[in-house]
C-alpha cells in the first residue's frame, strides 16, 4: 500500500508480475486525494508492468494514467498497452509534460529525503545500540557509576535496568 512506502508497492507489482486491483485502488485513492506525485509514480509503474487481463481494471488504469499525465490514455488491444489517445490539435503537451516532469522531480526529491532520514535512523539506532551495551557492561560493574551517567540513566529510564 502507498502509506507503507513507494519500494513497497513496486515490489509487490513486480513481484506479482501484472498489474493488480490492489494497485489500480491506491491510484484511484491518489486521484480521490488530489495527489498527483503518487498517481505518477503509479502510472509509471502502469507503463512498465503488462496490462492486465480484466477489461474493469484496463479501463481504471486508464483513469490512473490520464489524471497522472494530464493527457488522455486509452488501451490499444492491437499493441496490448497503454498509450497516450493525443489529437492532433494535442500533439504539443508540453505543459503538460512540464508538469510532469516537475512531479518527477518532487517525487525524486520526496525519495531522496526519505532515503536520508532512513541512513540517519540507522545510524541512531546503531549509537543507542552501542551506548546501551555500553551502559549495561557499566551497570555490571559499578552500578552507582552506571546510574549517576547521564547518558546510562537516559536510556535505563527507557529500557529498565539491566538484569
Amino acid at each position: 500500500m502507498i502509506r507503507a512506502g513507494f519500494g513497497l508497492v513496486i515490489a509487490s507489482c513486480l513481484t506479482a508480475g501484472t498489474l493488480g486491483a490492489d494497485d489500480i485502488a491506491d491510484c484511484h485513492k491518489a486521484i480521490a486525494d488530489n495527489d498527483r506525485t503518487t498517481a505518477l509514480f503509479l502510472a509509471q509503474t502502469m507503463l512498465v508492468l503488462p496490462p492486465a487481463s480484466s477489461p474493469d481494471v484496463r479501463d481504471r488504469a486508464v483513469q490512473c494514467l490520464a489524471f497522472a499525465f494530464d493527457e488522455p490514455y486509452r488501451f490499444d488491444n492491437t499493441r496490448n498497452a497503454y498509450i497516450a489517445d493525443r489529437r492532433p490539435e494535442q500533439s504539443q503537451p508540453a505543459e503538460g509534460r512540464a508538469r510532469a516532469e516537475a512531479m518527477v522531480d518532487e517525487l525524486s526529491a520526496r525519495i531522496s529525503e526519505h532515503e536520508a532520514k532512513v541512513r540517519q535512523s540507522k545510524i541512531e539506532a546503531q549509537v543507542l545500540e552501542r551506548a546501551t551495551a555500553a551502559c549495561e557492561k557499566l551497570y555490571l560493574q559499578d552500578p552507582d557509576l552506571a546510574v549517576t551517567n547521564n547518558v546510562c540513566v537516559d536510556i535505563f529510564l527507557r529500557t529498565g535496568l539491566p538484569n
